[in-house]
Order: structure tokens, then C-alpha cells, then sequence
């Protein structure tokens, strides 16, 4: 997981200083609690980073985005400052930034993130085939971020499994198919005479 996570934030860097922007951020969209969440960011020199701010949030909190969003269109304003109006309820997480381009990350036809860009310093510009680019980026990112997904959700479960062998009052053994590897719990290692440390593996 922690490789997974340093090539999406280098990559986040690479992207950042490409396209000339202060700030990229990744949101993964959790669909069932109407959550995002700022999984990662790239910040140029001394720009403000959003990362702690924004870690988890409503996606009611930004209703005009999230609509274009979820409907797989890009949030695009290269003056800010003329669409404040256009999005009332997003003024005050906007405040600061003088260009924003945010994208849908799609897999499966299911948005399950976002690839955004803020210009802080400068106004910025993107054009339809810039724009098509930083998608494909985006969507090749959201592949990355499914599959950290699987496997934190894979280590979850291993973890709560393990646990709850680890109280069972009854001996328990577990031998892995692949590898032969052995797991006992406690009460069988108790049962044996014998450590647990020393049993598996």
C-alpha cells in the first residue's frame, strides 16, 4: 500500500508541474455515505495545502461541482473569479485560487474520484485536448486508486480475521494453500505447550 501511495503522489507532482499549476489533489468518492475524501496532494513551494481542511466532506457541500462531476463533465473556470455566482455554495472552499480544473475519475462508468488543479499565483488555461489529456491521466489514476481500495479492504479483513482468531477460546489452525504457510491461534498454542511465534510461519 505505501508504494501505491508514493507513485500517486509522485505522480501527482509530475502532473502538477507539467501542466504549470500550484496545487493537484486527488478525491476518492465514496457513493453510499455521499463522501469525499483528500487522499492526496501536491503542493508547489510554499502554497497553502488543502489536504488536512478537506479530508473528509459532504459532497452537499459542494452541490454545483459535484453535479457536473458525477454526470462525467469537468469543473472548468480559467478566470475564477467570474463563475463565483455560477457557484454560491462553493465560494468560500474556492477562496484563493484564480484557475481550477477538477475531472471525473471513472471506472466501470462509475465516477470514483476526482483529478483537480488549482492556479493560485496565475491564471491558467486549458484547452479541449489539454483537457483530454489530463482525463486520460485521471482515468489511468483512477485505476491506481480502485485497486489501493481492494487491497486496504483485503488488509482490513485479514486484520479483523486474524483478530478474531486471536480470541477464540477454541484452538484454531490455518494452513495457507499457496505457500504452506501455518497459523495457529493462541488457545492451540496454549493447547500444544508451545508459543505462538514459534508455530507459525
Amino acid at each position: 500500500l505505501e508504494e501505491v501511495d508514493r507513485g500517486i503522489n509522485a505522480a501527482l507532482k509530475e502532473i502538477g508541474c507539467f501542466v504549470g499549476v500550484d496545487r493537484t489533489y486527488l478525491f476518492r468518492i465514496e457513493h453510499s455515505t455521499r463522501t469525499i475524501h483528500n487522499t492526496y496532494e501536491w503542493v508547489r513551494g510554499q502554497t497553502q495545502a488543502f489536504i488536512s481542511d478537506f479530508e473528509s466532506m459532504s459532497w452537499d457541500q459542494l452541490p454545483n461541482h459535484m453535479a457536473l462531476l458525477l454526470s462525467n463533465q469537468p469543473v472548468y473556470a480559467s478566470r475564477l473569479s467570474d463563475h463565483m455566482d455560477d457557484w454560491p455554495e462553493e465560494r468560500s472552499l474556492l477562496e484563493g485560487i484564480k484557475s481550477i480544473l477538477v475531472l471525473p475519475m471513472v471506472v466501470g462508468g462509475v465516477v470514483v474520484g476526482l483529478l483537480g488543479f488549482d492556479a493560485v499565483h496565475e491564471e491558467r488555461s486549458w484547452d479541449d485536448e489539454d483537457i483530454q489529456v489530463l482525463r486520460s491521466t485521471g482515468d489511468v489514476l483512477a485505476h491506481v486508486l480502485d485497486r489501493r481500495v481492494t487491497l486496504q479492504t483485503l488488509k482490513d479483513r485479514e486484520v479483523q480475521f486474524r483478530t478474531l482468531v486471536e480470541n477464540l477460546p477454541d484452538p484454531m489452525i490455518r494452513v495457507k494453500r499457496v505457500d504452506q504457510r501455518v497459523f495457529v491461534n493462541p488457545a492451540l498454542a496454549t493447547l500444544l505447550g508451545r508459543s505462538a511465534e514459534d508455530l507459525n510461519g
